[in-house]
C-alpha cells in the first residue's frame, strides 16, 4: 500500500511539473505573438512623410519669389535649394 501511495504522490508531482511547463510554454507563445502583433501595428503606422516644398520655409521680400535650384551633392537625396529672385527676371536661371 505504501509503495502505491508513494507512486501516486510521485506521479502527481510529475504531472504538476509537466502542467507548469505547458502553461509556461503557452504563456511564452502568447506573449511572443502579442509582441509580433505590436511590431506589425507600429510598422504599419510608420509611413514616409510627403515631400515638403522648401519654398514653404522661405519668406521672400516684395517683388521677389521663391525659386528652387537643383543642388549638386555627393550622395542622394539632393534637395533643391530655395532662393528669392525678382519676379519676371529673364536673367535668372530658375523658373519664374
Amino acid at each position: 500500500m505504501l509503495v502505491e501511495e508513494l507512486h501516486m504522490v510521485f506521479w502527481k508531482k510529475n504531472l504538476l511539473k509537466k502542467m507548469a511547463m505547458i502553461i509556461l510554454i503557452l504563456a511564452c507563445l502568447a506573449i511572443g505573438s502579442a509582441i509580433g502583433q505590436e511590431e506589425e501595428a507600429i510598422i504599419e503606422r510608420i509611413k514616409p512623410l510627403p515631400p515638403v516644398n522648401p519654398c514653404k520655409t522661405v519668406k521672400c521680400a516684395a517683388g521677389t519669389q521663391c525659386v528652387l535650384h537643383d543642388a549638386v551633392c555627393r550622395a542622394p537625396p539632393c534637395n533643391p535649394i530655395p532662393t528669392c529672385e525678382p519676379v519676371g527676371c529673364s536673367r535668372c536661371p530658375g523658373k519664374n
